[in-house]
């Protein structure tokens, strides 16, 4: 509450410096009058622009980061892996053929297909 009229006045001057040069107004893109009414309202906007894309490509880069933490510890040590043999295509041949020659003809369809 105002002592006087001067006070009051103060009061009134740190009220209106407070509105248009501090506080954000969402009706003109949460900047200040004083920044609207000298033109800087592009160039406030265009810097949140570029923050916020700079903000979604960390975010895009902690999550590949975490992605890849996760598979890697998902994926299986190579060397507790079980060794695996190299595929010989003829050895694997000789074996299908063996395997036929000693089944029945319905066998012999489902080890082909196999």
């Amino acid at each position: 509450m105002p002592l006087s009229r001067e006070d009051a006045r103060q009061l009134v001057t740190e009220f209106v410096t407070h509105y248009n040069e501090q506080r954000l107004h969402s009706a003109i893109g949460y900047i200040t009058p004083r920044d609207k009414l000298l033109g800087r309202d592009k160039e406030i906007h265009a810097a949140r622009d570029r923050k916020l894309a700079e903000a979604r490509e960390q975010r895009r880069l902690q999550r590949q980061a975490e992605h890849e933490r996760r598979a890697a510890a998902r994926k299986p040590d190579a060397t507790n892996a079980p060794a695996r043999r190299p595929i010989d295509f003829a050895l694997d041949i000789g074996v299908l053929a063996n395997a036929l020659q000693h089944t029945s003809s319905v066998d012999a369809v489902s080890l082909a297909i196999f």
